[in-house]
């Protein structure tokens, strides 16, 4: 990586991406994840942000960066894909395991309707689940991004699946930290 002849992957010269919380970070404790999916422990994330040109990018709680180029650019800049490898770590589409690498960059208000380039605009979706927010109104998914950072894929008005959904795939410690509870179940067992 010093050297920088390793070449350059969807535009962007080859960089790790890792992803942390500030708390892990601080303790150094718990594990990094970079935009391919690999779960670093935390002394590899030390060395490797220490040693070379990574791009480390931690996050305290989840807040866009605020990287606008509205409609002066309709392709995502390197800077725009690094935060948005780190932030979504790969496709958002629900149950999808594609890694960020191998991701497009999908722009949640369609550019040829006014659509911005904004990061806050933005998803990172393969190139197969790409092609459902495409064509017909009545079949394609509509992709958004919540007020919580999260980003929701709706789908079309024909298809029943309980409304948004989230893919939690990439961020596994969502499901670990959520803020609402489930009520208890009470029953008797028999035997």
């Amino acid at each position: 990586m010093v050297s920088g002849s390793l070449g350059k992957l969807n535009g962007l010269p080859a960089t790790i991406v890792i992803t942390t919380t500030l708390q892990d970070l601080t303790d150094a404790v718990g594990v990094g994840i970079t935009a391919g999916g690999t779960v670093l422990p935390m002394s590899d994330v030390i060395r490797e942000a220490r040693e070379a040109y990574h791009c480390l990018a931690v996050f305290d709680r989840h807040t866009n960066i605020p990287l606008y180029l509205g409609r002066t650019r309709r392709t995502a800049s390197p800077g725009q894909r690094i935060v948005l490898y780190a932030r979504d770590l790969g496709c958002m589409f629900p149950t999808c395991t594609t890694p960020g690498y191998r991701c497009e960059i999908h722009h949640c208000d369609p550019w040829r309707g006014d659509g911005h380039t904004n990061v806050d605009a933005l998803a990172q979706t393969c190139p197969g689940n790409h092609r459902m927010t495409e064509g017909d109104p009545a079949t394609r998914w509509t992709v958004r991004l919540r007020k919580d950072g999260l980003v929701e894929w709706v789908p079309p008005p024909k298809l029943d699946t309980n409304g948004p959904q989230v893919n939690n795939y990439h961020h596994p410690g969502r499901l670990l930290t959520r803020h609402h509870h489930r009520p208890r179940t009470t029953g008797t067992l028999r035997s």
